[in-house]
Formats: structure tokens, sequence, C-alpha cells
């Protein structure tokens, strides 16, 4: 059993060099994540708030919910934040983003390989795999979708692809009596407390649906009030965050995007504050982890959330010594670290540029 050591691996590739670990858990109950907007953890549950929001509030106090005490987002504006929870990076600055955008690996393409059920609602798009960047919707849940709140369509691998991009669905599609193993959930912009500028007419065709009042607060609270219960009855486990908060506080010492409001709640949850610095690459981790699937980008050194039935309790922390971290190399070359869990670790892989993993040899310590 290898728990900490000298990790050496031979490969004739050429890329960038990342590790990850072999792990095999299960997950018994369903997950649904859901992101709502634009609040800090202090707007949540500051004072007055818990009139304001009740729902949310009565989460954060209770005793059989899990509240993340010290979560951040991880950059500004929405979309580096979707993105980061699905694939382990920003990917860029910004929300004018279009379809099949970026190229990287994602959960979901992880999920999909490994034959674990999944799905992406959208609520307000009008059908399954929507290109369309915006869309307002008037007749069934009356809000507008924004493309920069989807973790899934902006992404070649999903987008390119019939199979997966069928599961990135509007948010009627959500059957609660047969949720998939790993579900997201993306209210419209009215439900998910974003809101719209006042001086956009839709922001009273919607109302209330304008920005940065209590009403639209309210409004997010009722909707997540309504729906979150018919998810924990059926036997989920429901990840209730925000995408962003006001600053530039992050987890760990680096610059992110404000603090923000976390909460695990459902039949497997244990009840308690957890101090644990994370942020929404914990949110991957934490899937990632449970499933024994490698962990992409950010994941890779992110304290994940442990989802309730894993058996994998933590990642395992891997440092790679040679190469440097993000050198491009060609040629043969050898890759040198360390690998430690206070479980034990049984196999440790390199891969390189993407490639087929290789099983590294070392020695314990």
């Amino acid at each position: 059993m290898l728990r900490a050591g000298t990790v050496v691996a031979v490969a004739a590739l050429a890329g960038p060099v990342s590790a990850v670990p072999a792990a095999a858990a299960t997950v018994p109950n369903p997950l649904v994540v859901v992101y709502m907007e634009n609040q800090s953890l202090s707007t949540v549950i500051g004072t007055g708030q818990s009139a304001v929001m009740p729902y949310l509030n009565s989460l954060w106090g209770s005793a059989s919910t899990e509240q993340f005490t010290d979560y951040y987002a991880v950059a500004h504006p929405s979309f580096p934040n979707y993105a980061a929870m699905a694939s382990g990076e920003t990917q860029m600055e910004g929300d004018a983003v279009t379809p099949g955008q970026f190229s990287g690996q994602t959960v979901w393409d992880q999920l999909q390989a490994a034959g674990v059920s999944w799905g992406v609602y959208q609520e307000a798009v009008p059908t399954a795999c929507y290109a369309g960047t915006y869309h307002n919707d008037t007749t069934v849940s009356d809000g507008p979708y924004k493309i920069g709140h989807n973790p899934a369509v902006p992404f070649a691998g999903v987008y390119d692809n019939s199979s997966e991009c069928q599961k990135v669905q509007p948010f009627t599609g959500l059957n609660s009596m047969g949720l998939p193993a790993v579900s997201f959930v993306t209210p419209n912009l009215c439900d998910d407390m974003h809101g719209l500028p006042a001086t956009n007419s839709y922001a009273t065709t919607y109302a209330p649906c304008t920005q940065s009042t209590n009403a639209i607060r309210t409004r997010g609270d009722s909707w997540l009030a309504k729906y979150v219960p018919q998810w924990t009855a059926a036997g989920a486990d429901v990840l209730i965050t925000f995408d962003e908060g006001s600053g530039t506080a992050g987890c760990c010492g680096a610059s992110g995007g404000g603090q923000i409001y976390g909460v695990l709640t459902g039949p497997g949850v244990t009840g308690g504050a957890n101090a644990t610095p994370m942020n929404q690459y914990s949110i991957l981790a934490g899937i990632e982890d449970a499933y024994g699937l490698p962990l992409l980008g950010n994941a890779a050194t992110a304290s994940p959330v442990i989802l309730p039935g894993s058996t994998t309790a933590a990642n395992p922390v891997i440092t790679i010594t040679t190469p440097a971290s993000n050198a491009t190399v060609s040629g043969t070359l050898t890759v040198s670290g360390t690998a430690a869990d206070a479980a034990g670790i049984s196999q440790v892989q390199v891969s390189v540029d993407g490639g087929t993993p290789v099983t590294a040899t070392g020695t314990t310590a």
C-alpha cells in the first residue's frame, strides 16, 4: 500500500502533465446541485434577512444540514463559477459564451464515460440542447434563460455529442421520482435571484424580477422552498449555493468572487458546520471523488465536498515535483512526485496531455 513516497512514471508523449487519484466509490443517494445568483453569505443570512429568505435561513440554522462556513466563489462574473464546477477551470473572465466554445473535458463527459446517470436542467429553455444564448419564457417559468448560467452547453464535449447534449434539458424534464445520480439545476434569471435592471421592461413583465431587491430574493427563496423538499423527499441530497457574491475574497488566501452561502441537505446528510475552506472546485472534486473519477484542473488541489455515502473520505494529496507544474514537455520523460492520504493510497496514475493514465511506481514512507 503506497502511503507517501516517490512516484515515477515514464512516458513518450508530449504536453502538460497532471496526476490523478485512482479510486472507486459510490454515492447511494442522488445529488442535486442548485446554483442561485449574486448574493454574498452576509446578504443571505445577515441581520433581518430571515424575514426575506426564511427557507435559506432555516436550512442554515438546522441541525440536520451541513453548512459550509468558509466557502467562496472563484471569480467574477457568473460563468467562470459555473465552468469551475464543471471543468476545474474558469475558462474565461466573462459571460459572453456560445455553445461548444470550450474544448476542455467536463464532469459531464466523465460521468457519461463512467456510465453514471446525470442531467443538467435549465429553467426557461424551450428545448433540450438549446443552442440560443438567451430566451424569454413568458409562458412556463415566467423568467429568462441565459447561457452564461449553463455549465454544459458551452463545452464542445457536450454540445457536439448528441447523447450528452440531450441531457441538458428544460427544468420541466426533471422528474423528482426518477432523478439521475447527479443533477445540476439553474433557475431562470428571476427565480435564481439574479434579476433584471429596473429599466428592462421584462422586469415588470416578470415582476418581481428587479435585481438587487429583497423582492427578488424572496422570490428565489420561495422557489427553493417549493422544489428542494420534493427532491429530498424523493431521497436526494441537495447542495444549494450561489455563483458569486460581492468583493474579491477567495478560498485559501487567493482572490475570488466573494464568500457565499453553501448548504447540503437531504436524508444522507450529517448536520453541522463545516469550516473547511472550499469553493466551486470543491463541488467538482466531491463528485469526482465519490465516483472514482480523475480530478480535473483545480479540483486536484481543492478540499472536496464530501458527499453522503461516498466511500472515499477525501482526495489524496498529490504533488508533482518534476517537471514543473504546467510545463510543456516532449520526448521521453520522467515524472516524479509524492502522494499521501490518511486512508492510504493503493494506486497513483499519471497522464500526459489527457492521454491514457499510466500507473506509477514508488516506495512507501
